[in-house]
């Protein structure tokens, strides 16, 4: 009766509807993966990808006034309200509630003692009153079904080893050539297990010394071609891993290289590292795991025809424990799943702290933060590594389980099968063979059925790794004709433009025309914050307009291909950064024909060539994103050489010349300005930056209105 009292006080938020899992892809993404779940929860049947495409998220994140206009698109009516945590149990149906003042959670369920959630970032969680009480800020968001609301359904395409990996060539082959050296191997391995019925039924019986010996030739043989086999199979497996995952990687990473810069800008580092580590799983699966199961599906049969013929009973026990072990497996399999992925993901935090540490290693040790970045990299760490018990812990307890499953197996079987030999229904070398074919197909059949369900298991890996593969490339489409930009001249319009970053978010761009003309110089300046930045990213292709029209020599920007209209064009943005190798690699950004001329005259464009001249290895001195001996102008400078090398009609400098002394900034300038082709846009707040353009462009004061020269 305790019991029952006690389920009755216990509040099962939608105890007849189940409320999914979205787990977030982007930093700030939290409030929409929220909202996703709600709606499924009501009826709907969401994808997260389709849904962050129609309601864009930026890393500004959302508040509750927009996780309201995004369910209000999905039919559902949003009502905030702020309660205290003894209110939560009264509520009827699961919410959205504001999490540590930077995050949203959905609450599933509250019991006596704990709060269950949904957390879009870590996964489910389960909370002590205490421990909830940190987090919850007091502000939650009901979201109930309007009368007017029809159930969605958007096209979930799951990703397929097809999406990630095309059509490898000779995979097939590959396979089947693996495939047939196993099968000789585990047929060897069979044939083995007739040696002790053979040597006790045939041999012993007859005192045979010459059968002893042909019967100890014959399997002696037997066990030659079985390594034989063995060692081949482990060869060609080698060689077809390690061809497969060099291509599958290639080509993902080729993928990547062409996906949207907004892509990385939205994402941590550590996490997408993880995604295209999740490659080496898929393969090892494909390539291994693929055989194995199909060898031990074979095998299993085979084993079991054996024990039929010796026994029926013996095979029916066989099967029943068989049945048992599926079943059991099929039960631990959704927790398997939950707590390789909250693995994954904490790892994925783990590293990229670690990553951003390291990066940033000079400012943590100048404001003395180098213990506190070190203890909170250790509570990652503990997370990632509790994560890893939790698996761990779930994989002993399924162990011992199934032990006992094959273990009372055993003894059924061996205390049917005596009882057989004791009637004389079996020999004491059937009895020997059959408990023999009993360990096979025991063997067999749980690799089998424990490589099904790993096989499963990959949708997890194959959904982290869509993410990526799945994104369209920001390259051009193949049906398109596309203008050529070799015949442009090199002048840029702006008519009626806008852009937001988010639709939820004010225009950060609203209403913008200007025009600069081929050769010109132009200077954009205005407040920090007022735009200057996107502008640039807008002429880069790398943002599209939300409204309005880019052209480039009155062709739209959107008739051009990308990649050809960037060749026109010599950057140096803020965050550029130089790259691991040498100076004259960064400078030719690794030309596979570098110029060393060029390389040379535009170093003395850019006032370095004399500082690398003089350095001992010259322009073979190594450099990188940290380990460099080049003060902040000189990195400009090299930068500055990179965006000139390529010889651009249209030079992009976003600050690009903040850390140079004005006399150098002079020198360069008049060395550019000799260029009497090349497009100049500059984004400076210094006057002499600003006084070397041939017009200034204050973006902050042309919303709406026509640029003045």
């Amino acid at each position: 009766m305790t019991v029952l009292n006690d389920l009755a006080e216990r509040l099962q938020i939608g105890f007849s509807r189940k409320i999914p899992l979205f787990y977030q892809s982007e930093a700030a993404e939290c409030g929409l993966a929220c909202v996703g779940m709600i709606a499924e929860y009501w009826g709907h049947k969401l994808n997260l990808t389709r849904l962050r495409s129609e309601m864009s998220v930026s890393l500004n994140g959302s508040t509750l006034s927009d996780l309201m206009t995004m369910a209000k698109k999905l039919d559902l009516s949003g009502r905030p309200l702020r309660v205290e945590v003894d209110d939560l149990a009264s509520l009827a149906n699961p919410c959205i509630l504001h999490w540590d003042l930077n995050h949203f959670v959905v609450l599933v369920k509250v019991s006596r003692q704990y709060f269950y959630i949904h957390d879009p970032y870590i996964g489910r969680r389960r909370l002590s009153r205490a421990a909830f009480s940190q987090h919850f800020t007091g502000v939650i968001l009901e979201l109930t079904p309007l009368d007017s609301m029809a159930p969605m359904r958007h096209d979930i395409h799951q990703p397929t080893l097809r999406d990630v990996f095309g059509r490898p060539n000779g995979l097939i082959g590959s396979l089947a050539k693996i495939v047939a050296l196993a099968l000789v191997y585990e047929i060897c391995v069979l044939g083995a297990s007739f040696l002790p019925q053979v040597v006790i039924d045939h041999v012993v019986p007859s005192q045979d010394q010459s059968l002893l010996s042909l019967v100890i030739i014959g399997f002696g043989l037997l066990l030659l071609i079985r390594v034989g086999a063995s060692a081949l199979r482990a060869w060609t497996v080698m060689a077809v891993s390690a061809s497969f995952n060099l291509q599958w990687r290639a080509r993902v990473f080729q993928h990547m290289m062409h996906l949207p810069i907004p892509f990385f800008e939205k994402r941590n580092l550590g996490d997408i590292a993880s995604r295209f580590d999740s490659l080496d799983v898929i393969e090892s699966a494909i390539t291994k795991q693929v055989v194995e199961a199909l060898l031990d599906g074979m095998l299993a049969m085979g084993a079991l025809a054996m024990l039929l013929s010796y026994d029926p009973k013996i095979a029916a026990i066989a099967l029943g424990a068989m049945s048992v072990y599926f079943l059991l497996r099929q039960g631990f399999f959704a927790r398997f799943r939950e707590l390789n992925l909250e693995f994954i993901l904490s790892s994925a935090k783990e590293k990229t702290y670690f990553l951003e540490t390291v990066r940033s290693i000079q400012s943590i040790r100048l404001f003395g933060r180098t213990d506190n970045r070190a203890v909170r990299w250790q509570n990652l760490l503990v997370d990632e590594r509790n994560a890893d018990i939790r698996q761990q812990k779930l994989g002993i307890m399924f162990e011992s389980m199934s032990t006992l499953i094959f273990g009372l197996e055993g003894l059924m079987i061996v205390w049917v099968g005596t009882a057989a030999a004791l009637t004389g229904d079996l020999t004491v070398g059937m009895l020997i063979a059959a408990l023999s074919f009993k360990d096979q197909f025991s063997t067999r059949v749980s690799g089998f059925i424990d490589t099904l369900f790993q096989l499963k298991m990959l949708s997890l890996h194959l959904e982290r790794v869509g993410d990526v593969v799945l994104t369209e490339r920001e390259e051009p489409e193949p049906q398109r004709s596309y203008v050529d930009v070799a015949h442009l001249s090199p002048s840029i319009r702006f008519e009626q433009v806008s852009y937001q970053y988010s639709d939820h978010e004010p225009r950060v761009i609203d209403n913008l025309s200007f025009e600069i003309h081929a050769g010109e110089a132009v200077a954009l300046i205005g407040a920090s914050g007022c735009g200057k930045t996107t502008v640039i990213k807008l002429m880069l292709g790398m943002l599209t307009p939300t409204q309005g029209q880019i052209f480039i020599d009155g062709t739209p920007l959107s008739s051009l291909n990308l990649s050809e209209y960037r060749q026109m064009i010599g950057s140096v943005m803020q965050d550029d950064t130089l790259l691991s190798g040498s100076l004259e690699e960064n400078i030719s950004f690794f030309d596979l024909q570098v110029d060393a001329q060029r390389v040379r005259d535009v170093a003395a464009m850019a006032d370095i060539r004399q500082h690398i001249e003089q350095l001992p290895m010259g322009y073979e001195t190594l450099v990188g994103e940290l380990g460099n001996t080049l003060s902040g102008g000189q990195k400009q400078r090299v930068l500055l050489a990179r965006a000139l090398y390529r010889q651009p009609d249209i030079l992009i400098f976003d600050e690009a010349t903040s850390h140079l002394d004005a006399q150098s900034e002079q020198h360069i300038n008049t060395m550019i300005r000799d260029q009497a082709a090349i497009t100049r846009v500059i984004v400076a707040h210094r006057p002499s930056t600003i006084d070397s353009a041939d017009r200034v462009i204050d973006i902050a004061a042309l919303n709406g209105v026509s640029a003045q020269s």
